[in-house]
């Protein structure tokens, strides 16, 4: 009977300690991270054109696959809400045709998003969580198109004003102690931008971003 009371007794504090332990880690305070990650984003551009000797409007499609780099930052307010930013830089690059011409041109362009929102937690146990992030993305660009096949010359250039749009990601943390955790995380974005070219020609494009990512996090 001692021997059961003692496990019972040694049981309890087990929990009680994890609780605790799990209340601290989860308890309101600042973190911030960093994370790379690769994108696969599905292109659209849409030219206005300002003369009256080509169609008024043509259509390239494309794909996309690159790199890029996101800071993420904010506050936990218990445990399961905290308040989010994100901020990412993400390099595009691919080649869009447009089928009724028969051309291709080549697209650059180097979105840079701020994410403010809200994340959500679920505490699978003590060292994992899993995670969804919603939020506003504010985006805007400097943009490069050129044509790739060297039938003839062409080259655009501009600035997008920014863009809003909506954000998802949904994660998985692991704690490896009181201070750092790992992610891995998922994120659905789809922008369009609006660019005034060098020439005057109205250039909207559109990328829809899927993208995957491993990251570092500190809390404070």
């Amino acid at each position: 009977m001692a021997a059961i009371k003692s496990a019972l007794s040694t049981g309890v504090a087990f929990l009680i300690a994890m609780a605790n332990a799990s209340a601290s880690e989860n308890s309101p305070g600042w973190y911030t991270g960093f994370a790379a990650s690769t994108n696969m984003a599905e292109l659209k551009q849409l030219n206005r054109l300002n003369t009256d000797d080509l169609r008024e409007e043509d259509e390239y499609n494309g794909k996309s696959t690159n790199f890029s780099a996101a800071f993420s930052a904010g506050y936990r307010l218990n445990d399961y809400f905290a308040l989010n930013i994100d901020v990412s830089n993400t390099d595009i690059e691919g080649d869009i045709t447009n089928a009724d011409l028969n051309r291709r041109v080549r697209v650059e362009a180097k979105p840079v998003s701020i994410t403010p929102g809200v994340k959500f937690f679920y505490a699978v146990n003590h060292k994992m969580d899993l995670y969804a992030k919603l939020g506003a993305a504010i985006s805007f660009a400097e943009y490069h198109c050129s044509d790739s096949d060297n039938r003839e010359y062409y080259q655009e250039r501009g600035e997008a004003s920014w863009d809003l749009s909506a954000a998802l990601s949904v994660g998985t943390q692991w704690r490896l102690n009181a201070h750092w955790a790992i992610n891995a995380e998922y994120t659905r974005n789809n922008s369009t931008l609006d660019f005034d070219s060098e020439h005057g020609n109205e250039i909207k494009v559109n990328y829809d971003n899927r993208s995957v990512a491993l990251g570092l996090n500190y809390r404070f």
